[in-house]
Formats: C-alpha cells, structure tokens, sequence
C-alpha cells in the first residue's frame, strides 16, 4: 500500500487496530480496507484508515501484522503495536481451522467469545493432557456482534458486502502473489455467517481429523485418539470450541498485560482434516482469501454497530469539558461531571456480567440471596469484606446484585484491581477529569451508604510499588467507606498477607462464594428442561454458573 505520509504523535487517536499474523493475511486485511475506506497515512510502519459508517461516524483504524506464526511472536509483536499505536481496542483478524465441522462451512466467522490457550502440555504414559488457560474477550464488541446477527438487514448488508469485495480484492492480491487466488468465484461458494463459539489456540497446525475431534468432544464419546507412534490424547479443551489456530493466545496474553479491549475475528479457511492442502492447492488459496476477507468485513459492520464513540469525538468533548470547568466556581461542576464518568467506568466493568442465564425464552437466576445477605451482616461487622471462590463462580455478580440495591441511595464505585498500578492516588482519579483523591472524599462526606468494590484483587499482587493502593485503602477506610474485595481461591492467602503485613489491617471478614450443588443443577435441569451430560468431568464443569451458561447457549 502506498503512504501518504506518516502522522504526528496525537494525531488521530486510533478507534481499533487490526492485527493479522501471517503476510497473506496482512495482504487480504489491506486490499479489503483500501476498498471500503480511505488511506488517512501511517504511523511508524502501521497503516492508518478512515473508516466512515452509514450514520457519519468516522473509525480511525490502523493495521498492521507479526508476519509470522504463533504465540510467542504474535505476543511481542503485539505488545510492541499496542505501545507504539495506543489504540482504543484490538482485533486478530485472520484464518482458522473449523474445530465443530457440523453446521459449518468455509468462509464462516466466527465471533470468539473466549480464547482457550492449550500450549502448555504434560505428556505421560504416551498420552497428551493439555492444561489450557483461557481469556475473556472485549464485551463491547460481543454485544455489537449480538446485535449484528439479530438485525437482518444490517446482517444482509454483511453478507452482500462479503461476496461483492471478494471479487473487488482478488486482483490486489493476485498482483502480489506467485500463486494466484482462484477467479472469479466459485458459483457454489456459501454465504458467510458470523457465529459465537470458542477458539483454541495451540502449537498445532491441525491436519488430523481425529485429532481435531479430541480437542472438542468428551473422551468417553470417542475412541482414544492415536496421533502417531503410541501418543495419544487424553481429553477434550473445551466442550464450546469452534475453531482453532496458532496465535489467539499470545494476542489475547499481551492485550490483556496492556489492558487493551481485544477480541478475535479469523474466518473458517478449512476443516482442520488431510484435505487442507488439497483445498489449498486447487482453489489457488481462495478459501483463505475468502474467510480472512469476511472476517475483515465483519469487523467494520460490528464497527456500525456503535460499541464505542470514535475516540477524536470523545477527546473533543473532553477537552470542551476541561474548558468549561476552568475557574473556581465551576469545579464543583467539574467534580460532578466526573463522577458521571466515573459512574460509567463502574457500569462498563458490571454491565457484562450476567445475574440471569437465558435458555429458551426463560431467565434462569441462581440464587445467591445466601451469600449477599452473608455479605451484608458482613459489612455491618467490619469495614472490609472479600468475595473468594474459582473463577466464574459469580463473584462479581454478587457485587453487581448489591450495586443495584445502593445505586440509587448511597456511592457504589468499582475499580479492577489492575488500575492501582499508578504513582498516586491522585493519579487514579485523575484519569476521569480534573479532580484529586481529595475531591472525591470531600465530594462524599455527607453520603451515608459508600461502598467501593476493588474486583479482580489478584493483580495487586502484580504491583511493585504498593504505595498509591495503601494510601487509597487507608484514606477509604477513615472515611467511612465500605471496600469490598473479589478474589480467587487461589490468591486468596496473598491478599491476606497484604492486608496485615503491608496495610496493617486485621479488620476483614472472607466469604465464599461457591459452584451449583449438584441437587441444584439436576432441580434447574427438570424444570427448564435442559439435559445434564453423564460424564462426571463435564458435569463437574456445569456446577460453574460461568460454564453452564456457556453450555445452554450452545
């Protein structure tokens, strides 16, 4: 692609950027935007685009690639990006291998609604255990993927735009490739279809049908699966996965280290099976054209879908708001105003999470009056309370639930554990406007119900210098306010130990917040009529809200 010229640092805050992990890729990424938007120059050997929406909202993207294969380089590729471009959200954008071949044909996209790394391996007696780890993705964008594929026109508009650019790209990238892009179009190519699933990310290119069934179906509904010379595979990654690839993991890894909002859009380019290389070669790559080209467009759409304002937009309004806030007498507008925001911060971290599981028309709530009631009589004894338990328990459901109890009546804010990382306090509340810790405090005195609620608490633990959260903590507590921490079991022994070494306080009481009984589940089964698996390691699984939601929306 040609420049024109590269931009001064501050200059078009970048919306998203789109990052692809092979040249090919890459290639496709920049011949679909030069088609669908206007080349706004670069920024350092990224290039930027204007992409304008259908009600005038102007997205300033940039792309870029690792040009090369896997997590580890995808990672450091993407950590560099991210530090130099410093966008508003990221995208992995690309192919995959189809993982769920049912239902599926080539050229789907599939929305990841969670990144299931499986790299890390343990192999014994000849059989390989995979021990994944996963990410969640960014909700905005899952949202605005919900409600593309719940509006038919815009969703035909999608569809229509895929088969239309696929033409329009094919000689782009023809001119330059040795292997040409099969044209024009197969007739018999299938519409594309944006789908919801989630994605394994491993160090394995799948050619293997039977390995690829192991990595998604229950041990006991297979056969062990032989991959060569006495190595088998133990057992499935996840019961949802969808697809599979190379670099999702390392991506997701080094926006989420960043604090990046990022997902993941790679189009099915293939079956994962010994015909891969076949497909490849008598379409001339067209599939994998095809499927990174849809996903590319997938993203735009999800764009016009508004999860977010174009960042220019927003600081022009902020910087309106520091204006009209100079001056003594508007800086009490000023705190207010930045409350507001602050309000918002605490409703973008609950507006996820989910109290409710929707199954075939029905809410089903799990009940967690026990533990908020526990909660409480809890904050009546002591001023700081901890919500423990694994991870997708509902922890932060429970704070959510308490949170629509006081919004209204008393200050609720909620901060993640990873922003203390700051030198100060004033720093923290500096990022919502022109206000200080003390502002908030004095903005608060005569407010009777105040609770703050630091989630994730592990990732203090993370922080070298532990002053600003000591100095947040100690000033919260003088002042009447309620803190709330939510942790996993896991690190629960650890913020223990800050609480009375580092912040000299004894005063705390732990709760636990635990899975679904099993009666429980089988009572929620019988009366919403949804069937319980029989293997014991699935339904072990289910008794985590996270993942029976995550099983009745598949």
């Amino acid at each position: 692609m040609t420049s024109s010229g590269d931009t001064r640092d501050g200059f078009l805050p970048v919306d998203v950027l789109i990052i692809s992990a092979l040249t090919e890729e890459h290639q496709v990424v920049q011949a679909v935007m030069s088609s669908v938007a206007k080349h706004a120059g670069t920024k350092g050997q990224a290039d930027l685009w204007c992409y304008s929406t259908p009600d005038q909202k102007s997205y300033i993207i940039a792309t870029a690639s690792a040009h090369a294969q896997g997590t580890n380089p995808m990672a450091v590729a993407t950590g560099s990006w991210l530090e130099s471009i410093d966008p508003g959200s990221a995208v992995l954008v690309g192919i995959a291998a189809a993982v769920k071949t049912k239902g599926i044909e080539l050229g789907y996209v599939p929305f990841v609604e969670q990144v299931v790394g499986y790299g890390d391996i343990a192999i014994e007696a000849g059989k390989l255990t995979f021990r994944s780890s996963g990410f969640q993705v960014d909700a905005k964008m899952r949202v605005s993927a919900g409600q593309l594929r719940s509006a038919p026109e815009p969703y035909t508009a999608w569809q229509k735009e895929c088969r239309s650019v696929i033409n329009t790209i094919i000689p782009m990238i023809n001119s330059m490739r040795a292997a040409k892009v099969v044209s024009p179009v197969p007739a018999d190519v299938p519409d594309p279809h944006l789908i919801v699933g989630v994605m394994g990310s491993g160090p394995f290119l799948l050619r293997d049908a039977d390995f690829r069934d192991k990595l998604v179906e229950l041990p006991s509904e297979i056969a062990e699966t032989t991959i060569s010379a006495g190595i088998s595979v133990g057992g499935p990654i996840h019961p949802k996965l969808v697809s599979a690839e190379m670099e999702a993991h390392g991506f997701m890894e080094a926006c989420h280290q960043k604090e990046v909002p990022a997902c993941v859009l790679k189009g099915i380019s293939d079956l994962g099976d010994a015909a891969k290389a076949a497909l490849e070669e008598q379409s001339g790559g067209f599939f994998r054209a095809y499927a990174c080209s849809n996903a590319v467009l997938a993203l735009l759409h999800m764009l016009r879908q508004s999860p977010r304002p174009p960042r220019h937009e927003h600081e022009q309004s902020g910087m309106l708001r520091a204006k009209l806030s100079s001056g003594r007498q508007d800086k009490a507008k000023s705190v207010g105003d930045n409350l507001s925001e602050l309000r918002q911060h605490t409703e973008s971290v609950l507006d996820p999470i989910h109290s409710k599981i929707l199954f075939k028309g029905n809410k089903i709530k799990v009940d967690r009056s026990a533990v908020l009631g526990r909660l409480r009589d809890a904050l009546h004894r002591s001023p700081v309370a901890i919500l423990t338990g694994v991870g997708g328990t509902g922890k932060t459901a429970v704070v959510k639930e308490l949170y629509e109890e006081h919004k209204d009546s008393g200050a609720f804010f909620v901060f993640k554990g990873s922003e203390f990382n700051v030198a100060s306090a004033n720093e923290l509340f500096g990022r919502y406007g022109s206000f200080t810790f003390a502002d908030f405090l004095k903005e608060h005195e005569s407010v009777g119900e105040k609770h703050i609620v630091i989630d994730s608490a592990e990732k203090l633990s993370d922080i070298e210098d532990q002053g600003a959260f000591q100095e947040f903590f100690s000033r919260m507590l003088k002042t009447g306010w309620r803190i709330i921490f939510t942790t996993r079991y896991s690190y629960l022994d650890d913020l223990k130990w800050q609480f009375v070494e580092l912040f000299d306080s004894h005063s705390f009481e732990v709760l636990s917040v635990d899975n679904i009984t099993e009666t429980d589940l089988d009572l929620l089964g019988k009366k919403y009529g949804f069937p319980l698996p029989q293997n014991e390691r699935f339904l072990e699984l289910l008794l985590t809200p996270f993942y029976l939601n995550e099983y009745l929306q598949s």
